[in-house]
């Protein structure tokens, strides 16, 4: 129960970082304009797609995928069992989903958010099988 929980929050912290490391690289190349604030009630209704370029929108979907493919692999890898990467995933498509609700994202973006981190985990679940390449300890 420990490799198993300890391997979907190490999954977790190492996705979420790589989805922050992402954005951040789309921040620095496109950001946004002055004195926008996507928080602000006056800017919430916004539709991103006439603040933000589509690069930066594609970046942003790019993260949510490595942070899952990433951060599922470690945690199957870790815990040795296939739903590391799922709750890693779920995780993933929470934070996606969130995000989306806070500040307005265009459908497909949403549609992205909500399908591929799924799909990130199936192509990972079976890192579970290389944690028990090995014979158990006696």
């Amino acid at each position: 129960m420990g490799r198993i929980l300890a391997g979907i929050v190490l999954g977790a912290i190492i996705a979420f970082g790589c989805v922050w490391t992402i954005e951040a690289i789309s921040g620095a190349f496109y950001p946004l304009p002055t004195g926008f604030d996507p928080y602000t009630t006056a800017n919430t209704g916004v539709e991103m797609a006439t603040v933000v370029p589509l690069p930066a929108k594609l970046l942003v979907v790019l993260g949510w995928c490595v942070g899952s493919l990433a951060g599922g692999a470690v945690a199957a890898w870790l815990s040795r069992r296939r739903i590391g990467a799922w709750i890693v995933a779920a995780l993933i498509v929470a934070g996606a989903l969130s995000t989306a609700a806070a500040i307005t994202h265009p459908t497909w973006m949403v549609a992205a958010g909500l399908l591929l981190p799924w799909l990130c985990a199936w192509a990972v679940q079976d890192f579970a099988r290389f944690g028990r390449a090995f014979p158990p300890r006696r």
